[in-house]
């Protein structure tokens, strides 16, 4: 089912599969944005938008639970399942990321997370560049920036500011 639902001054959509969120989308001015973020499309319009509100309310800061659907595979699920450890308020490096994997493939952790079918839901946007800036993000440096903020992350010029306050390391998969 397709959940779609105005929050605040954004609009947030979610696809679900027996009740699990599959792909959702960033927050967008116009309704159809958000639509075209899903990378996965199950079903139908739902009446329920809860999920959608939900969404919304992660985006503007509000700690939430997803039930999940990762229908992802191999490298990438290594990944986004790593991500998912980074806690609320919190941020992570690339590099910390592809050590925690075991591996120095730092830019295809970057490609992984370009393609994260639950921004947001899997918090890509917590992961930043070593030097601390915040570096890229499928919906642009000011709104992964955005987003931070609502986490109570303080941004300066695009560097995470008492990064190691906010910063957390990752174990290595056992």
């Amino acid at each position: 089912m397709i959940s779609l639902a105005k929050y605040r001054d954004k609009y947030f959509a979610v696809s679900t599969l027996s009740g699990k969120v599959v792909s959702s989308s960033l927050g967008r001015k116009r309704p159809e944005l958000a639509i075209k973020d899903l990378k996965i499309i199950v079903g139908n319009f739902s009446e329920d938008n809860s999920i959608a509100i939900k969404l919304g309310e992660a985006y503007y800061g509000k700690k939430v639970k997803f039930k999940i659907l990762n229908l992802t595979t191999g490298f990438q699920r290594k990944v986004l399942e790593k991500v998912s450890e980074i806690p609320y308020g919190h941020v992570t490096t690339y590099k910390d990321i592809a050590n925690s994997l075991e591996t120095k493939a730092y830019r295809a952790i970057g490609n992984a997370l370009s393609h994260n079918p639950l921004p947001i839901v899997i918090p890509c946007h917590r992961v930043v560049r070593s030097d601390h800036k915040v570096g890229g993000y499928r919906g642009g440096t000011r709104m992964k920036e955005e987003i931070l903020k609502n986490e109570g992350i303080k941004i300066k010029n695009h560097r995470i500011l008492n990064f190691k306050k906010h910063y957390v390391e990752l174990c290595v998969r056992q």
